[in-house]
Order: C-alpha cells, then sequence, then structure tokens
C-alpha cells in the first residue's frame, strides 16, 4: 500500500496457481471510496467473472503481462485512471 499525491494506491495479488478469485472486494472497494478507479489484470478468469467485475464497477480489465513489454497497455490504463481522477473534484 503506498500513498501518494493524496491518493491511496493498493493492489493485491494471488498466486497463479490459485483458480478463485473473489468479486465482493470490488463493492467492498467502492463502499469505501465510489469514485476508485479499480484496474483487474489477471491472465485467466471465467467470463462469467470477468462480467461480474465489469458489473460492479471496475474500470478496466487488463491481461498479466507475460514478456517484456507487454505492460504497456497497463501503463495507458493507470495513466487513463489517474487523469479521470484529476477531472473529478476531490472530496
Amino acid at each position: 500500500m503506498e500513498l501518494s499525491r493524496k491518493r491511496l494506491r493498493w493492489s493485491c495479488s494471488a498466486p497463479s496457481s490459485m483458480n478463485c478469485w473473489q468479486p465482493t472486494l470490488i463493492p467492498l472497494l467502492k463502499q469505501c471510496n465510489r469514485n476508485l478507479s479499480i484496474i483487474l489484470v489477471a491472465s485467466e478468469l471465467p467470463l462469467a467473472l470477468i462480467r461480474k467485475a465489469r458489473s460492479e464497477g471496475i474500470f478496466y480489465h487488463a491481461l498479466k503481462p507475460t514478456k517484456q513489454g507487454d505492460e504497456e497497455e497497463l501503463r495507458q490504463a493507470v495513466k487513463c485512471a489517474f487523469e479521470k481522477d484529476d477531472a473529478k473534484p476531490c472530496s
């Protein structure tokens, strides 16, 4: 967890051997801050869980980078999330 520029950056990761993911975390985080931009990074999730995460309000779903150079999509998503956040007045 890192506090920077009055923003909380938080990430949660699980070993690739885990085959279950709990989408209940998204509504919990949204209750704390409804304007929170959540970026879901996962390589293999069932389509039903991705749909559930989208319906709960994730900002972006990115595939987990597998080789060097693949992280550009994620960088762009993070940049866009911060730009979206900067456009809103702080509450």
